[in-house]
């Protein structure tokens, strides 16, 4: 069903991934051809006594800064009734990623959380 709207996805348990390409100035048009997609996915599961929740969709536009400009303007999506807008990072199966895709959410969390056990470690050395 995905695929006949022009889409990819990944399915992971319970959670699901649709996306898509486009040049930026396309934008509008692969945000049509998502929508289209989801009331579809949304129908679907609807008539297997399934239940998208709008709540815990996200969606995030993947572009460099400089082309980031084209799809400024392309409203957000509305999904049964439900706004929701984009984001600029997301958590994909453990990995934090940015709309530019440099790692940069991944790598500072990943340092973050190194140290903070680093300092959890000295901290218990010293009741020893």
């Amino acid at each position: 069903m995905i695929r006949s709207h022009g889409l990819r996805n990944h399915s992971y348990a319970d959670d699901s991934q649709v996306y898509g390409s486009c040049r930026p100035e396309n934008a509008a048009t692969l945000r049509v051809a998502m929508l289209n997609c989801i009331a579809d996915v949304n129908s679907w599961m609807a008539s297997n006594q399934l239940k998208l929740n709008p709540q815990k969709t996200e969606f995030m536009w993947c572009s460099t800064s400089g082309m980031s400009h084209h799809i400024d303007h392309v409203p957000p999506f509305v999904i049964d009734g439900s706004v929701v807008s984009p984001v600029t990072t997301v958590k994909l199966l453990g990995v934090h990623m940015d709309s530019e895709l440099t790692m940069t959410p991944h790598v500072s969390r990943t340092v973050s959380t190194c140290f903070y056990q680093l300092r959890r470690l000295k901290g218990a050395g010293n009741h020893c």
